[in-house]
């Protein structure tokens, strides 16, 4: 991604928002310094205390690190073809169950029952920043207080 930022911050004055893998403040100071004027952060949001991420989902995070994600189209009843990158282990519980409603699209909720390890369980290569489950506002201020002090020196 950065190189691919920083090319096209030659041609294009539009404002770029850097995405996939932005999970740590040394990733957004990375993505800012390539020529992103913005960073978006999902897998790290997911665990977010005010998140609705059913807690069996939040635990995976926890657990996992980028290799323990992967691309697939498994999960694209409705939703064909599209590439998405979820943890590994639900593509295991998916086929343990064997059951045709584990491949749809819709993320486990905290009001959702039965096999939640089996649906699909979205995460980005920067699960590894989710340590814990923690406030919004802590995760900004993780984020660009660790970002603001690599960019300063």
């Amino acid at each position: 991604m950065f190189p691919l930022l920083e090319e096209v911050r030659e041609v294009v004055e539009l404002p770029l928002v850097a995405a996939e893998g932005i999970g740590a403040g040394r990733a957004m100071a990375a993505a800012l310094t390539a020529g992103a004027d913005a960073v978006r952060v999902g897998t790290r949001f997911v665990a977010a205390s005010e998140s609705i991420a059913h807690p069996v989902y939040v635990e995976a995070l926890i657990a996992s690190r980028a290799e323990d994600t992967v691309v697939t189209t498994a999960f694209g009843d409705g939703w064909p073809d599209a590439p998405h990158r979820v943890l590994k282990s639900c593509l295991d519980a998916g086929h343990a169950l064997g059951s045709a409603q584990s491949w749809g699209p819709n993320w486990p909720t905290a009001d959702d029952e039965g096999p939640v390890e089996a649906r699909a369980l979205y995460a980005g290569p920067s699960v590894g920043a989710v340590h814990s489950r923690q406030a919004a506002s802590e995760i900004v201020a993780e984020l660009v207080g660790e970002a603001e002090a690599l960019l300063m020196h």
